[in-house]
């Protein structure tokens, strides 16, 4: 679904959440952020804090690394597109999304 068609008037907001007269989807989650990235002009900048984070993990031995996706979130929010809960209802959406995409090990034993 194109981010036109998920124009709503703000009257109809109790329907679901909203960010900028948008429906934040539950489904096809990042194509819809890249789109609102695109129509905003917003585009992801590493800043040293970010530099410092991502130091900081690997110093502690982890290995979280933030995708395309979750770097145009970061972008929306600090451009002011986002607010802070539409953001983290993004992110959750696409991290739901993207582990439905994920078959876990359980089921793959279990066709093989």
């Amino acid at each position: 679904m194109k981010l036109e068609d998920r124009m709503h008037p703000t009257s109809r907001a109790h329907e679901g959440r909203t960010c900028c007269d948008l429906v934040l989807p539950t489904t096809g989650v990042a194509t819809f952020i890249r789109d609102l990235a695109l129509k905003f002009g917003v585009s992801y900048t590493i800043t040293p804090t970010d530099r410092w984070a991502e130091t900081a993990t690997l110093l502690a031995g982890d290995e979280a690394r933030s995708g395309e996706v979750q770097d145009l979130l970061i972008a929306l929010k600090r451009a002011g597109k986002l607010s802070t809960q539409d953001m983290a209802t993004l992110l959750v959406n696409h991290l739901r999304e993207q582990k439905l995409r994920v078959r876990s090990v359980e089921n793959i034993a279990k066709r093989g």
